[in-house]
């Protein structure tokens, strides 16, 4: 199965978690920021924080843009200060008929000096966890 990570970050958390996660795991990472060419992948795994109950809206628009030949299904690792779900980022992958699992993984996140301390260690280790154990599951 080819993979790849799919980051937006403001403050650094999505950057962290989404190297973490290339780093133990072998699979590349890519900035939205970057414009990255995604091309015939199987999953894309899409990290990013949850401001105002959303995804970056770059991450949104950029997701706007893929279809099938880009990557065919994606997984979602989230940091937030309130458990949220990117229902806008959701949407768009879906309507371009990318599957986008059912699990996701969010773990509490920081914005100034609330939540500070996140994501943490723990947090970050377990979503390079929930990534892996997902990735073996859909083998």
């Amino acid at each position: 199965m080819k993979n790849v990570i799919i980051y937006a970050s403001m403050t650094g958390h999505s950057k962290k978690i989404a190297q973490a996660i290339s780093e133990k795991l072998g699979i590349e990472a890519f900035n939205i920021k970057d414009n990255p060419k995604i091309e015939g992948y199987d999953m894309g795994i899409f990290v990013s924080g949850i401001y105002s109950g959303e995804c970056k809206p770059e991450l949104i628009e950029f997701a706007k843009k893929l279809t099938p030949a880009n990557i065919k299904s994606a997984l979602l690792v989230t940091s937030s200060m309130k458990e949220m779900t990117p229902e806008k980022l959701k949407e768009a992958l879906i309507a371009n008929q990318i599957e986008v699992m059912k699990d996701e993984y969010t773990c509490k996140g920081g914005f100034l000096v609330m939540g500070i301390s996140h994501p943490n260690k723990q947090e970050i280790d377990e979503a390079v966890d929930f990534v892996r154990n997902h990735l073996y599951q859909t083998v």
